[in-house]
């Protein structure tokens, strides 16, 4: 597409690594408010050419905008907007489509402007907005975004012009169209929304937490703030009431738990709980012998340990959890509003010839309706402190998912001093070097080793890998790579660390990616390197970036904990203790030396 752009735009096609950039396009693609590691993001594509060719990665720029917290996000636009992109740093590693991740660390001049088609005039109808002109058009974007200049009005105007002229753009547009958040599938929905004989995902609050004595089922009531009338009519006074003031009616939906999921919420009460907000993932809807909809969660027969529940805090479905609170303080705020009219209208008369007992009758029934409301207001009380406490624990990783959560955790501590190492004999104790044995635990990634990402695979060919070779061609390639971690709660400038070995079956499990040649990889357009980065993001934050940034400053890694240079959550992990052969020295008398590698462990999508 020939066409002028304002000063210092340029064409998304001839931008490169580590430049500041301003581009002018159209949204292909756009994804609202979702959770994005520790932050919050709006993700959204522009595309700036003609549409000539499909899904031309040359002229597509994909943005990650985060923030701390929603409010720091731009307002989005929608598919077909048309966008000011400016003064935006691209990553220091550019591949053949672009993608850019906006924080205000490295872009703190960076604004998006979205200009819907609806309000774009037609060029001959634009003089207003030009040169001498005074109107502005109307347009969403970041808190920081300054009016479009007269140039770039101009040119959103011409670009409008352009692409309206061109019906194989819309065509382009339909195939582009995604609107889903990252992770959710076509069963996300509101409960408002579910039918019989469907499965949903949904993020709900726990009213009610029913134990079965057959050991088997847990009973639950949850809601979303949500109406449906197929939903059994819940209320204070019906046999299954739930815990305090929730909604009235039919907003509420039953649902039974089977194991695993039962068992799970069995064993950690302090996770889920009565007032909790969960994640309900593959619940299946059906009607009960009453007519109504409840949910069922039953064992995935191909992951029978998976657990389909999970205490939503401040990382993942952090948004839909925004939008349920919203959806409840509204409800009680309707039902104050409520309680308040009732409160300002005239006491009841005593009705004519009332007798004594009577009276003492009803005043005492309208008393213990108000402690009943007074109790119902101070356990709301409760249940909105604990939502934040329960936000507060939930510092952890959710993006990384180890097996056996009903295991308990390990220290540090524990595991670099297992006492089982120590063997009592008659003729006294013996200290192995190791011992074959795993632990799940809860660690920090602080550094990784090779410091290059490339290095991360390596060939069976490379006899200093492959020291069993055969000689033969074997075009192989395996994961090998080290972290190191610290506890999550570890404190001070020297906490106790200790490298974990990834080999190629935890690296596969890991990443969910088979090793490749990285370096080949750069001439083929870096695909894979590209998607490791990603995948490594979601583990350790902005470990690599960090490095890159402030090794060359002179910055020794690791940093000490809590340094505020590394910005990351610690995640559950399964470690794996086992001996590895080497020579006998003073420090490995026997020929054995002690290693841990990750096991068990993945990075979801």
């Amino acid at each position: 597409m020939s066409r002028a752009l304002p000063p210092g735009y340029k064409a998304i096609k001839n931008c490169c690594a580590g430049e500041v950039v301003s581009v002018i396009g159209m949204v292909t693609e756009i994804k609202p408010p979702h959770a994005f590691y520790e932050k919050q993001c709006v993700s959204f594509s522009i595309r700036d050419d003609s549409f000539d060719i499909q899904n031309d990665a040359m002229s597509i720029i994909q943005v990650d905008w985060t923030g701390n917290h929603i409010s720091q996000l731009p307002t989005p636009g929608a598919v077909g907007d048309f966008v000011l992109l400016r003064d935006i740093k691209l990553p220091a590693e550019l591949y053949r489509w672009k993608k850019v991740r906006v924080t205000p660390f490295y872009s703190p001049e960076g604004s998006v402007l979205f200009f819907s088609p609806d309000q774009i005039p037609m060029p001959e109808l634009a003089t207003e907005y030009g040169y001498g002109g005074s109107s502005k058009l109307p347009f969403k974007g970041s808190k920081n975004a300054k009016p479009p200049s007269a140039d770039e009005q101009q040119a959103v105007i011409k670009f409008k012009a352009t692409v309206a002229s061109n019906p194989q753009a819309h065509q382009q547009l339909k195939q582009t169209i995604s609107d889903k958040l990252p992770g959710m599938t076509q069963k996300w929905s509101l409960l408002q929304d579910v039918q019989a004989g469907r499965f949903c995902d949904a993020v709900v609050e726990v009213k009610k937490i029913w134990v079965n004595n057959n050991g088997e089922t847990v009973d639950l009531v949850v809601t979303d703030y949500t109406t449906n009338p197929s939903f059994h009519p819940f209320d204070d006074q019906d046999s299954m009431p739930t815990r305090g003031s929730g909604p009235p009616d039919q907003s509420k939906m039953q649902l039974r738990l089977w194991d695993p999921h039962a068992a799970y919420v069995r064993k950690h009460p302090t996770k889920i709980y009565e007032g909790s907000v969960v994640f309900l993932s593959n619940v299946h809807i059906k009607t009960s012998a009453n007519g109504t909809l409840e949910g069922a969660l039953h064992q995935d027969k191909r992951f029978p340990d998976k657990v389909q529940i999970s205490t939503v805090g401040d990382g993942i479905y952090a948004w839909q959890r925004e939008q349920l609170e919203a959806r409840k303080r509204e409800f009680f705020s309707t039902k104050e509003r409520a309680q308040n009219d009732r409160n300002a209208m005239p006491p009841p008369q005593e009705e004519p010839g009332e007798s004594k007992g009577a009276k003492r009758k009803r005043k005492k029934k309208e008393k213990e309706q108000k402690k009943k409301e007074q109790r119902a207001l101070e356990q709301e009380e409760l249940e909105r402190e604990s939502e934040l406490k329960e936000a507060v624990r939930a510092q952890v990783n959710p993006n990384v998912r180890a097996a056996h959560p009903e295991v308990e955790f390990s220290t540090v501590d524990d595991i670099l001093n297992n006492p089982l190492r120590t063997l009592r004999t008659k003729d006294g104790p013996i200290e192995m070097p190791f011992v074959n044995t795993k632990y799940r635990a809860r660690l920090r990634v602080v550094d990784f080793n090779p410091s290059n990402l490339r290095d991360f695979s390596h060939s069976m060919m490379d006899p200093r890998w492959n020291q069993n070779g055969t000689g033969r061609r074997d075009d192989r390639w395996q994961w090998g790579f080290v972290l190191l971690l610290e506890a999550a709660d570890a404190q001070g400038p020297t906490p106790e660390r200790f490298p974990v070995y990834v080999d190629d079956d935890a690296g596969q499990h890991l990443l969910k990616m088979n090793a490749v040649d990285l370096n080949q990889d750069k001439l083929a357009g870096g695909t894979e390197i590209l998607r490791l980065r990603e995948k490594l993001f979601h583990l350790w934050g902005n470990l690599l970036e960090a490095k890159q940034e402030y090794k060359p400053q002179g910055v020794e890694f690791p940093l000490p904990s809590g340094d505020p240079r590394l910005r990351n959550r610690p995640f559950d992990c399964i470690i794996e203790e086992y001996g590895s052969r080497v020579d006998p020295s003073p420090q490995h008398p026997l020929g054995w030396m002690r290693m841990y590698k990750l096991a068990s462990t993945v990075i979801m999508d």
